[in-house]
């Protein structure tokens, strides 16, 4: 007679989830932003969104610039499907290179984009020219020319006024030969 053997061989499926996929929405790969050198640079606002695979949720999102952690305020965490938003601050001129990042399943996704900062001077004050016609007192004409400029404390801007006067001498009108 046989015996009935039972054979238990017990053993360990690891499922791993593809990667979440995250899509950059607020920009795109390439973007100009251009700020007057003296006024405060600007704040470059982004926004992601990061979609688990089947059966996964996103437990967290995370950005950097250049390689430097920035802050992400995150929505749907703990979901498949979240939304990371923040707001990029860059003073100096160049390119500059951000990645949103999400974690979901065990297994992390990323996306980067590229984007340059150009600075530029500001344009020279404004200036207006005036003829003075010469007074009875002068045998002379006078040109100012007026230039406002201003430039800002930490409080309030400050108002200067710089003048230039010309002179120009009235030459006796010429004769002209008959």
């Amino acid at each position: 007679m046989l015996g009935h053997h039972l054979v238990v061989v017990q053993f360990t499926v690891n499922a791993q989830y593809p990667p979440p996929a995250v899509t950059i929405t607020s920009r795109r790969t390439c973007a100009v932003f251009t700020y007057v050198a003296g006024s405060p640079p600007p704040g470059i606002p982004f926004a992601f969104t990061a979609q688990a695979a089947a059966g996964a949720t996103i437990s967290s999102l995370n950005a950097s610039l250049n390689g430097t952690a920035v802050t992400v305020t995150s929505t749907g965490l703990g979901t498949a499907s979240a939304a990371g938003t923040g707001t990029l601050q860059v003073s100096a001129a160049g390119t500059y290179t951000f990645t949103a990042g999400a974690v979901g399943g065990g297994t992390s996704g990323s996306s980067q984009m590229t984007f340059t900062v150009n600075v530029t001077q500001p344009p020279p004050p404004p200036c207006n020219l005036v003829w003075l016609p010469p007074s009875r007192w002068a045998r002379s004409s006078r040109v100012a020319l007026l230039c406002r400029s201003s430039s800002r404390s930490s409080a309030a801007a400050v108002q200067t006024t710089s003048m230039a006067t010309a002179r120009m001498m009235t030459a006796a009108p010429a004769r002209i030969p008959r």
